[in-house]
Formats: C-alpha cells, sequence, structure tokens
C-alpha cells in the first residue's frame, strides 16, 4: 500500500534529515546510478525536471519558494511542507534486484512509481481560490507538482528492500500562474473529494494498484512470471521461501509483536509496526552488499527469469478486455452507479496481474468502451458510470415488480397491531395501507420500531 506521511519538520530540518548522510540515509547512498531526481510539471518549469535533489533546493521548495515566487503564508498560518508518498517494491523483486543484481529491475521500478506519481499529479493537485464575486471558496485542478524522488533500498533491519519517498512539496501554479499552496479540505460533501492528501488518500489501493500492475507487466516483459497475492500485490515467482525469510526480518518483527498482541487486523499490523520501529542506520552500499552475500542462498536466477508463462503475455486488447469486462461483471452485482478510482482499483487489484496489463491498457479500454456506448458517464467530468447492461437490469427489476405487485394486498395480523397500541387513527392508516391494492413504498422501516415490520411481514 502506497505509506502517505505529512513532512512535520521545518523546510531546513527536513531538507538536512532527507539529505545527510550523517543523519539519515535517504540521499547517502551513491551507487551506480542516480537514486534521487525531481519530477513534475511544477519541477520543470523551475529547471530541475530529471535532475539530482540537492539539500539546498529542497530546502527551498519545502519552504515554499520557487525560482520565480513563493507561496503566500495565510494569517498567522504557517505553512505547510508538504507530503512523503513512499511507495515499496515487493520483497521478490528486492531481493533479485539488490542481492542478486538484476538492475533492470530497478529501472522497472523506476518507472512504475514515475507512472503513479504522473497519475497523481493529474487526479489530485489542486488548489483553493476564493471567488470574490460568489464569495466563496472554490477548488482548481493544477495538474503540476513538485516532487523529489529518493530512492532507497533498505528496511530498517538492513533486510533489502527497495522504496522510493516521493516528497511532493506544498506548491502549484493555478491556471494564471500564480503559485499556491495545495489544497485541503476538512469538510467533504458528496461524490467530490478535495484536497490534495485527502484525494490520494481516499484512493490509496488505486494507486497502489497502478504502481503495482506496472512493475508487474515490466517485470513480465524481462522474462519473470508473476503471481498475483491479493490487494492487488505480486511476486515474481520461483524464488525459494528460504531465500524471502532470510531477508524479510523487518516483518518476521511485525508478525512476531502482533502474535504477542493478540492482533489481526491492519490497524493492529500497525501499531505492531509502531511499536518495533528502530531509527535508521546508515551504511554504504558495498557494506549493505557484503552483508547480504555473506546470508544469500544460491539458486539459479537465469531459471527463474526464463520462468515465463505464454499465457501472461495474452494480446494488450485481449488482455485489457477481458481485465475491464470481468471488473464490470464483478461490480455490477452490487452496484449500478460505478466510480472511475473504483473500476480502475478493481481492475488492476483483482484481475490486470493475472492478465498481464497495465493500468494504460486497462485506460484505454476504458475510452474505448465509452466510445462504443458499452460505458454511459453520469456526470461530464466522467468520474462515475454505468453501463447498457446494469441499465436493463434496473428497468427489468422494475417492470418485474409492477408486474407481481399489481392488485396485491394483504391481512393485518391484528395481535401483533396490538402490540403496537396505536392511536385508532393510525391504527386505521396501516390497516388501510396494508389492505390496499394499490402498490404501496415502505422506507426506512427497519430499525428499532421491530413490530412495524413484523406485520408487515406477517
Amino acid at each position: 500500500m502506497i505509506s502517505i506521511s505529512v513532512i512535520k519538520q521545518s523546510a531546513k530540518d527536513a531538507a538536512e534529515y532527507y539529505s545527510s548522510e550523517e543523519k539519515n540515509y535517504y540521499l547517502s547512498e551513491k551507487g551506480i546510478d542516480q537514486n534521487t531526481q525531481w519530477f513534475g510539471e511544477g519541477a520543470k518549469r523551475n529547471g530541475v525536471l530529471g535532475k539530482a535533489v540537492e539539500s539546498s533546493e529542497l530546502e527551498r521548495f519545502l519552504s515554499g519558494k520557487t525560482y520565480d515566487g513563493e507561496v503566500q503564508k495565510s494569517f498567522g498560518g504557517e505553512l505547510r511542507r508538504g507530503w512523503d508518498f513512499t511507495l515499496s517494491a515487493p520483497k521478490s523483486v528486492s531481493i533479485l534486484a539488490l542481492v542478486y543484481g538484476d538492475t533492470e529491475l530497478i529501472k522497472a521500478h523506476d518507472t512504475a512509481v514515475k507512472q503513479t506519481l504522473q497519475q497523481i499529479e493529474k487526479d489530485a493537485a489542486q488548489v483553493r481560490i476564493f471567488d470574490n464575486e460568489t464569495k466563496k471558496m472554490t477548488f482548481q485542478n493544477t495538474g503540476n507538482v513538485i516532487a523529489a524522488m529518493i530512492r532507497h533500498s533498505t528496511s530498517r533491519e538492513m533486510d533489502p528492500q527497495l522504496h522510493t519517498h516521493n516528497l511532493i512539496c506544498n506548491i502549484s501554479y493555478d491556471i494564471s500562474d500564480k503559485i499556491r499552496a495545495m489544497a485541503s479540505c476538512k469538510e467533504q460533501g458528496g461524490d467530490v473529494v478535495h484536497g490534495m492528501a485527502e484525494r490520494v488518500f481516499r484512493d490509496q489501493k488505486y494507486y497502489t494498484a497502478i504502481y503495482q500492475s506496472t512493475l508487474a507487466k515490466l517485470a513480465i516483459e524481462l522474462g519473470y512470471k508473476v503471481k498475483s497475492v491479493g490487494n492487488g500485490q505480486f511476486e515474481i515467482e520461483g524464488i525459494p521461501e528460504s531465500v524471502i525469510r532470510e531477508f524479510s526480518q523487518r516483518r518476521e518483527q511485525i508478525l512476531d509483536r502482533a502474535k504477542s498482541f493478540g492482533v489481526t487486523t491492519s490497524k493492529g499490523m500497525d501499531v505492531a509496526t509502531q511499536a518495533t520501529r528502530k531509527n535508521k542506520v546508515f551504511a554504504s552500499l558495498g557494506e549493505l552488499k557484503a552483508s547480504w552475500m555473506e546470508r544469500h542462498v544460491p539458486f539459479d536466477i537465469d531459471k527463474i527469469k526464463n520462468n515465463h508463462d505464454d499465457n501472461q503475455n495474452i494480446s494488450v486488447e485481449g488482455g485489457a478486455k477481458k481485465t475491464i469486462d470481468l471488473t464490470l461483471s464483478h461490480l455490477g452485482r452490487f452496484q449500478t452507479k460505478i466510480r472511475y478510482e473504483k473500476l480502475m482499483e478493481t481492475a488492476l487489484g483483482h484481475f490486470a496481474i493475472d492478465a498481464g496489463v497495465d493500468y494504460k491498457q486497462c485506460q484505454a479500454e476504458i475510452e474505448n468502451k465509452i466510445q462504443t456506448g458499452e460505458l454511459i458517464a453520469l456526470d461530464k467530468h466522467k468520474s462515475m458510470f454505468t453501463t447498457k447492461t446494469l441499465l436493463e437490469k434496473e428497468k427489468n427489476l422494475i417492470s418485474t415488480a409492477n408486474t407481481k405487485f399489481h392488485h396485491l394486498s394483504c391481512e393485518t395480523n391484528n395481535d401483533l397491531l396490538n402490540q403496537l397500541k396505536l392511536n385508532g387513527e393510525n391504527r386505521n392508516k396501516i390497516i388501510s395501507i396494508m389492505e390496499s391494492s394499490k402498490q404501496t413504498i415502505l422506507i426506512d422501516i427497519r430499525g428499532t420500531n421491530t413490530s412495524k415490520k413484523q406485520i408487515i411481514e406477517s
């Protein structure tokens, strides 16, 4: 799951925390390739897109300052620095990439992270603007962020754990090019969610699924066979269980503590995670690799890489169509109105990995179904949909109900009616409703007043 946290330190302290070799670890891994870079349309505008993250620039952007201005702080308020959205690779990917040296998987991880950030930038970057005419606060989607991507390679137990901290600075340009802080919104209403972090938090599973499905597709293209392990996650097949256990000390710590607490829920696991959380210790890349090689279990990585399943090489059109069709069939059992993010989250989390397709291919298939009329948009933003099939089912249900219950009446159970101790007027109303041959809809009869429900059911 994508991890979301607020950057709480001052800009100077945060920049030092994320960049100092002595005090932290994020920018200290000077390996073969660049492990930090700036991302986003806002970064492009400031001339830093793709460049390595330097402490001084990180402090500047976390302070709300750009190279062409700065965010205006609200009266008496302190500017929030930003957010850390962390994406972590499956354990099998981390082991193959970091211990056994398949650097192509590191590149695949970087690509999957970027594609996830691109979608977050498109969906969630938003500012608040006060409308002088209506005297109301409005929200404007901007489509631009300034983000520092910082890739790291270890867990807190110094096990191989490939993950990237994506530091989204609290800066965005509105449509008139004014520099503003990202929007936040404590009170939400209706189907639309406002606020940068609020939107990402609501759709955590969706953005996690984008990362996982993209990485899985790239792993398949590299020759690996992948398997879905639930909740939109995957692992590469063929790695001995003894190898997974050897390099999963942090996971074992959390499970042991959770067991001692007697908890199994996700919230309980979060408590166990915090209870076993250690301070990060810095070690050079050379030291880490030497330590890992002392613990590694020899096995034939080439055999795993050639463990390719032709069924996971389905054509883009066939795999994506099957994925979206299965998703619509699944969701259609429970609802007639489907939110776009829920559609994508379910497609990527349940069906895409096994079909060997990623989120862009699923997006293309959804757009194709919109064009052909199979998917019907219920709003101008194309955020809510139904289908022809679901509409037909609803029409048939209404028609059946009208046919079956026309001219139907029933007798009232007087014993149960007496238990209600109603006055004469209300008693007569209930008798009139029950004995009438007209179709009647009773709304919200469940709850504490079970006696009325018993009369109707009897």
